[in-house]
């Protein structure tokens, strides 16, 4: 009795999955009157089938996930393998002091030499003519 439950819930989870990863394409092309060039109605189509194969992915992760994760991976994950994604990450280490120091002197020198910060608030005006 179990097993036999188990099987339906799994073949309406398919019949379910099969659906929905149709659906939203199909609900763009019955609108395309609606758009009003061709090129509207591509780029509705191809976000309809990129959104259709994430929730599709993300139906076939074989752990539990909450709201806000399914949420950021649809919105802010760029790829399609949500399991990547959703697994449990190490958060980085914090950087050093002195790697901090040298992201800043990099990124000063940078703008001293490209022009953003001009020489001429650090040089006297005597020497500018040498530099």
């Amino acid at each position: 009795m179990l097993s036999a439950t188990l099987s339906d819930l799994s073949r309406s989870l398919n019949n379910f999955r099969a659906v929905s990863s149709v659906l939203l394409p199909v609900m763009v092309v019955g609108s395309q009157r609606v758009f009003p060039s061709a090129w509207t109605f591509m780029w509705a189509l191809a976000f309809s089938i990129f959104l259709s194969c994430k929730f599709l992915s993300l139906t076939r992760v074989p752990f539990a996930v909450t709201w806000s994760s399914s949420f950021s991976y649809i919105v802010f994950w760029p790829g399609l393998n949500a399991a990547s994604f959703l697994k449990d990450r190490v958060s980085p280490k914090w950087p050093l002091f002195w790697e901090w120091m040298k992201g800043l002197i990099a990124t000063f020198s940078e703008c001293v030499s490209s022009g953003a910060i001009p020489f001429s608030i650090w040089i006297p005006s005597f020497m500018l003519g040498w530099v």
